[in-house]
């Protein structure tokens, strides 16, 4: 007797095989959009601890740079007036570079837009700052207290930002100024008779 067996895709087998064949795709589809997820969130954590440390960093450098630039206002901003040699030594001194800044241009854009851009805004302050107490002298004194003044009232703004974009509570940073010369009268007497 001879049995005649239909299409094979009617047998048993046939779809034993396709059922295993589209699990074992579903399988790999499933195990991939898994992979792919798994991934992505660690990236992002990655990211996220990235923007972390290079916001910590750039706090620090801003920190002090402000500071620099609040010595720089105190010794070349005296009432007193600035001796020459105070510009000489405002250079010695000078204005921390921007290592931190520089050397990570390319992955600012791992923090918020405005932030980037409050810290961008103030290193070109402090570029300008430098360039100035670079080529500065006595007749340049003013000038050059504008832009140090600026560099040290800048900074707060990226600060609070980066406070905030830590997680930190904001300070208040307040603000540098320059001693005003003392308005003293000044009267020329003429001595007084030796008895």
């Amino acid at each position: 007797m001879i049995h005649l067996q239909g299409p094979f895709w009617l047998t048993w087998q046939f779809w034993q095989i396709v059922v295993t064949a589209m699990g074992a795709l579903l399988g790999f589809l499933a195990g991939t959009l898994i992979k792919y997820v798994l991934d992505r969130r660690r990236d992002q954590r990655l990211e996220a601890a990235a923007a972390r440390t290079l916001a910590v960093a750039l706090h620090a450098e801003i920190s002090a740079i402000r500071a620099k630039a609040s010595q720089l206002i105190g010794l070349l901003g005296q009432s007193s007036g600035a001796q020459a040699a105070a510009f000489e030594a405002g250079r010695a001194m000078g204005i921390p570079g921007a290592v931190v800044f520089e050397r990570n241009a390319d992955r600012l854009g791992l923090l918020p837009a405005a932030l980037c851009e409050a810290v961008v805004r103030f290193y070109g302050v402090r570029a300008a700052a430098e360039g100035i107490l670079d080529i500065a002298n006595p007749a340049q004194r003013q000038a050059l207290l504008g832009w140090l003044l600026q560099t040290a009232n800048t900074a707060p703004q990226s600060l609070i930002a980066l406070d905030e974009f830590l997680g930190r509570p904001t300070r208040n940073y307040g603000t540098s100024r320059i001693e005003e010369p003392a308005d003293l009268p000044v009267r020329n007497l003429p001595p007084e008779p030796l008895k």
